[in-house]
């Protein structure tokens, strides 16, 4: 059977009817088997299973579902292969800004690609002698979980201009109902002035650590001296004002085992890996003994060089 031509002039179903015609007599798994072609530029059954398998589930499924669907993606194939040719048929002296930008693009691209090429051939040794080294290494930083603790304050907020006496004494006032036996969120319900906790009983959503960047110095300070659960501290000042906070609860500082964390440590080590070999691999593509560079060629193309120092 010879090759079908399609010609994107006939009505659309026609012409995918040309085109799909040659999956009834040819096997998709014949890489060179043409599908499409027009004007010179041919789409394979190879390209188009990549296109389809790559594509949004929602466009595969309409591609199964559609000759109108299965037309568009082989003529927008074709479309983007002729408008390919045409910018590889630039002339320089005739387009000389675009021919070097297309140029500069198409490089910038081969270079991607490349390195995907690279990964994908790329074989790896067993990275687990890596990965149980990076844990032995580096323990502190990657497997401890600091304590946590979990806290509830009452706010007072208190400006530049507020006074500081009357909202202390008001604060402690707080403090001694809660220290007899007043409910500390029924009081953080009605007095607290952070509208954040002040709903759930001034109890924070997030946990605390001792280095916490979200929270001010002096609250986590105050919060790590309480000894206990349910102990009250006195009237702390930070940036915002005063506070009483109480301890909810403590979750202590745990050390994962490497079996825990054997999984995201394995692909922390195969990412740094795969870096590094390519970085090795790019380096090894630099200048070789026959590398030659003209000074005098290049001055002259972009100008002598300047020291910026100078004057």
């Amino acid at each position: 059977m010879g090759v079908l031509k399609m010609n994107l002039s006939i009505g659309y179903r026609a012409a995918v009817a040309v085109a799909w015609c040659l999956s009834a007599h040819y096997s998709l798994a014949d890489e060179e088997v043409v599908v499409a072609s027009d004007a010179g530029v041919s789409v394979t059954a190879a390209e188009l299973r990549h296109l389809v398998d790559n594509a949004p589930r929602n466009i595969r499924s309409a591609i199964q579902a559609s000759d109108a669907d299965r037309f568009e993606i082989v003529a927008s194939t074709l479309l983007q292969k002729k408008i390919r040719a045409q910018l590889e048929a630039l002339n320089p002296e005739e387009s000389t800004a675009l021919f070097y930008r297309y140029q500069s693009a198409m490089l910038a691209a081969a270079q991607e690609f490349d390195a995907l090429r690279f990964q994908v051939q790329l074989e790896l040794p067993d990275l687990e002698p890596l990965a149980l080294e990076r844990y032995r290494v580096s323990r502190n930083e990657v497997a401890v979980v600091p304590e946590q603790r979990f806290a509830s304050h009452i706010l007072l907020l208190c400006t530049e201009d507020c006074d500081r006496g009357a909202e202390q004494a008001e604060l402690q006032a707080l403090r001694d109902r809660a220290l007899d036996g007043e409910s500390f969120a029924d009081l953080a319900t009605e007095y607290s002035q952070d509208p954040g906790s002040r709903q759930r009983g001034g109890r924070f959503s997030q946990p605390i650590t001792r280095q916490d960047p979200r929270i001010d110095e002096t609250f986590r300070d105050a919060t790590f001296a309480l000894q206990k659960t349910g102990d009250i501290s006195e009237i702390v000042e930070s940036r915002f004002g005063f506070h009483l906070i109480r301890l909810e609860d403590v979750v202590p500082q745990r050390v994962y085992s490497f079996e825990e964390i054997k999984v995201p440590l394995l692909e922390e080590v195969e990412k740094r890996y795969r870096e590094d070999a390519y970085r090795e691999y790019t380096l090894s593509l630099g200048p070789t003994e026959t590398f030659m560079i003209d000074y005098q060629a290049i001055d002259a193309v972009l100008g002598p060089v300047v020291d910026p120092t100078s004057p």
